[in-house]
């Protein structure tokens, strides 16, 4: 049986918002939305879950795109460049009998 990018994404990073708030780039705190940002990928329907460091010079973000309605992590090394990048829909997430269940609104329905 193939993994689905939910089960990669919990094993690679753990549970949606088991990270952390912040991390530490060239001895600085940096925001999981502040990285978003610098990157020029937070938008108004962007709502950030968490992030963590992997190893020296990579790092992961992870965020609700509420556009696409996707759970996406990026990881991106100390200069803030991406190096990999992966979607998964929130039906995913949650399923699909309760996600079609969801009265859409303009925000994340799902509490992470």
């Amino acid at each position: 049986m193939t993994e689905t990018v939910k089960e990669f994404t919990e094993r690679t990073y753990g549970k949606l918002g088991s990270g952390a708030e912040a991390i530490f780039i060239h001895n600085r705190v940096v925001l999981a939305n502040e990285a978003l940002s610098q990157m020029g990928i937070l938008f108004e329907d962007t709502s950030t879950i968490d992030c963590g460091t992997l190893a020296p010079n990579r790092h992961y973000v992870r965020f609700y795109d509420n556009e696409d309605r996707h759970v996406v992590v990026i990881e991106f090394d100390d200069d803030l460049q991406v190096l990999v990048e992966y979607h998964s829909h929130l039906a995913e997430w949650i399923g699909e009998e309760e996600y079609f269940n969801i009265p859409w609104y303009a925000s994340c329905p799902a509490s992470f």
